[in-house]
Order: C-alpha cells, then sequence, then structure tokens
C-alpha cells in the first residue's frame, strides 16, 4: 500500500476519488496472476482546476488471517473493484475522523466516489443482494452507511476507458 496522508486534504473539503480495480492477467500457466486495487484523490477549486492528492494501490488480500484481508474469496476483477472501494471507503472514514467535526474554520466535508464497475454501484448504493463475498460486501455496505451519515458523499458511475475525468 502507498501511504496517503488523511490529514492533509482537510485544506480541500470537497474530494473526489477515482476507484477503479483490475483482475488478474492470464499466465501461460493457465492460471490468472494477481489482481489489484486502486484509487485516487482530487479535488477541484472554484475555477474546476483539478488537484492531485494522492492515491493508495494494493493486491486483493484473500487470505482471511491475515491483517489486510477485507473478505475477498478470490482475486478477480469483481473482486479487485470492489476492494477499490471498500478502501477509499475506509481512508475518506479516517479522513473524517481526523478532521473531527465540522465547525466554522473545517466545514463537513464532501467525497464523491467515481467508479466504473456497475457491481460496485449495486453494493455501494443500491444493497444488490450478491452471493459471493459476503464479508467484503457487508464491508462495503457498512463503510457506505457510514460516510454518508458523517459527510457529504455520493457515488457516481463513470463510463470505463473514455479518458474522461468524472
Amino acid at each position: 500500500h502507498v501511504a496517503l496522508d488523511p490529514y492533509q486534504p482537510n485544506w480541500y473539503p470537497h474530494l473526489q476519488l477515482d476507484v477503479d480495480g483490475s483482475g488478474g492477467a492470464a499466465l501461460p500457466d493457465k492460471t490468472t496472476g494477481p489482481a489489484t486495487w486502486s484509487f485516487a484523490v482530487f479535488s477541484t477549486d472554484q475555477l474546476g482546476n483539478h488537484m492531485f492528492h494522492g492515491y493508495m494501490y494494493g493486491l486483493v488480500n484473500t487470505l482471511p488471517n491475515t491483517p489486510t484481508y477485507i473478505g475477498a474469496q478470490v482475486s478477480t476483477s469483481a473482486t479487485a473493484e470492489l476492494s477499490a472501494m471498500a478502501y477509499a471507503l475506509m481512508w475518506a472514514l479516517s479522513v473524517v475522523c481526523a478532521q473531527g467535526p465540522p465547525d466554522l474554520e473545517w466545514p463537513a466535508l464532501t467525497f464523491v466516489f467515481h467508479f466504473d464497475c456497475m457491481l460496485v454501484d449495486g453494493v455501494a448504493t443500491k444493497f444488490f443482494n450478491v452471493a459471493k463475498h459476503s464479508i467484503l460486501i457487508d464491508t462495503i455496505r457498512a463503510l457506505s452507511m457510514a460516510i454518508v451519515q458523517l459527510a457529504h458523499a455520493s457515488f457516481e458511475h463513470v463510463p470505463a476507458h473514455t479518458g474522461q475525468p468524472w
């Protein structure tokens, strides 16, 4: 994982999080390589300029007895997309906790989560019933409910692989 400081964005109360995952590529032995997840954090100023704040990434962890396990049972593009959302939500909650309650100096934070996977949308916002990966699904649901209670948060689907920022 790459460290992304939860204290830094306090100067930028309107944060955009781009969330994405990638499935493992086919290997010569007909197995697949590890799936990866990532998210990047940006803000937009009053003139529409984008500012990059940082990113986090990692491998999808399927080992239940390890510290970074969040519920993925297999390493696929779907669990990579879901893992990316889970880690982005955890980071956003850490920012809210680092800031403390809103006041005149620090207004309530706004987070917009951008993703290209409809499964992520269904899990984070519509509570689709998904049979696989129940721990990971429940984690995302709990985190998404928490962030909308503690900050202004919205979730937006964006077209995949189009080059448009949002």
